[in-house]
C-alpha cells in the first residue's frame, strides 16, 4: 500500500530468480537488518501486487463468477483449488 510521503519499496522476490526464490535468498537483507535491531515498518517492503488483497479478490471473483451455472450453486471447491494450484 502506497502511503503519502513514503517511497516505494518493491518486494525483491518480484525480480528475485528461481534459485533466489527456492531457498529464500531474497530475505537475507532484510534478515541481517532484523539480526542487528528490531525491524520498524520503514524497514519492511510493500506486498507485491499479486499478493495484496484487491487484485486476488478481483481474480477471484471472475473465476467465480464464471464457474456459476443458473442451476446448481458455484463450484467454490474446484474454484478454490484451482486458485491455489496458480501460486
Amino acid at each position: 500500500m502506497l502511503c503519502a510521503g513514503h517511497p516505494t519499496r518493491n518486494c525483491p522476490e518480484d525480480r528475485a530468480g528461481w534459485i533466489s526464490k527456492t531457498f529464500y535468498f531474497y530475505v537475507n537483507g532484510l534478515m541481517e537488518a532484523g539480526a542487528k535491531k528490531h525491524l520498524e515498518h520503514d524497514d519492511l517492503w510493500d506486498l507485491s501486487i499479486r499478493d495484496q488483497a484487491a487484485p486476488v479478490f478481483k481474480h477471484f471473483a471472475a473465476k467465480l463468477k464464471s464457474t456459476a451455472d443458473p442451476v446448481k450453486a458455484p463450484q467454490v471447491c474446484l474454484l478454490i483449488i484451482w486458485l491455489f494450484s496458480a501460486c
